[in-house]
């Protein structure tokens, strides 16, 4: 047996002394659930199971304070513990706890979260699964939760067209279609479902082709006409890998030639 020959008060924690010359630091909880005093007897057996409940009591409340300000899964949990040198005891301890209280639960969050991504993000199945899965979730829990649903691509794709024409709005027809492929294919949706919402657009109602390649042949002209040798085919050569038509190109530069 192993007598408690002293206990010590250190700021919020107590420090135990035993008769071996061991010492312990544990909470004013703990002593007060273990009736600990000076002059008890312990055997090894009951302090290494003191250690055991201090260190759950100490890592328990700060993970209960993490999970008062927000959802957790149980992946961020474990790594959150971990990062705190907690033992993997200790983790397992407090992983099975919180379950039990209803603290935890991967299901629920990772249903909550799809219907966030996909209602307020417009996410694609791509980005869902890979937001789901940084998060710790099963891959096979991702899979049951997202077959329960309807295919909602296409609709979410809808969302992003408008904005993305907005944005591309002062480019040639071909450069702004380009680029809004590029960014749907980005986002992680289907070829398919992609192409199952572009057909409901016509960029030629949005962009007008012509007005913008008039500001963008100007723009080029004065820049380049300031140079010792001003050189159409440069002009012909830029506004072309802008995307612009060959036949809108030349009759531009020949408006624009013919004013100078």
């Amino acid at each position: 047996m192993i007598k408690i020959i002293n206990i010590e008060a250190k700021k919020k924690a107590l420090l135990v002394t035993f008769s071996n010359e061991e010492k312990l630091t544990i909470s004013v909880d703990t002593r007060q659930d273990y009736f600990l005093y000076i002059g008890k007897q312990l055997t090894t057996q009951e302090i290494a199971e003191i250690v055991q409940y201090d260190a759950f009591r100490l890592h328990f409340n700060y993970i209960l304070r993490v999970l008062s300000r927000g959802i957790y899964t149980t992946f961020e949990v474990k790594e959150k513990l971990r990062k705190k040198d907690v033992s993997e005891e200790t983790i397992t301890e407090i992983v099975t706890r919180l379950k039990e209280m209803k603290m935890l639960d991967d299901e629920t969050y990772a249903k909550e979260k799809v219907a966030y991504l996909i209602n307020h993000k417009h996410a694609s199945k791509k980005q869902i699964i890979n937001e789901l899965k940084k998060k710790g979730i099963n891959h096979f829990l991702i899979e049951d939760i997202l077959s329960t649903l309807p295919d909602f691509e296409v609709k979410e794709i809808h969302a992003h067209i408008p904005k993305l024409i907005k944005r591309y709005e002062n480019e040639s027809l071909r450069r702004a279609s380009q680029r809004i492929l590029q960014r749907l294919y980005a986002l992680g949706f289907k070829s398919e479902n992609i192409q199952a919402a572009l057909n409901h657009y016509n960029l030629e109602d949005y962009i007008d082709e012509d007005e913008n390649l008039r500001r963008a042949a100007s723009k080029v002209m004065n820049r380049l006409v300031k140079k010792p040798k001003f050189d159409p085919k440069v002009v012909y050569n830029i506004l072309r890998k802008a995307g612009y038509p060959d036949s809108k190109i030349r009759l531009i530069t020949k408006e624009h030639i013919n004013e100078d």
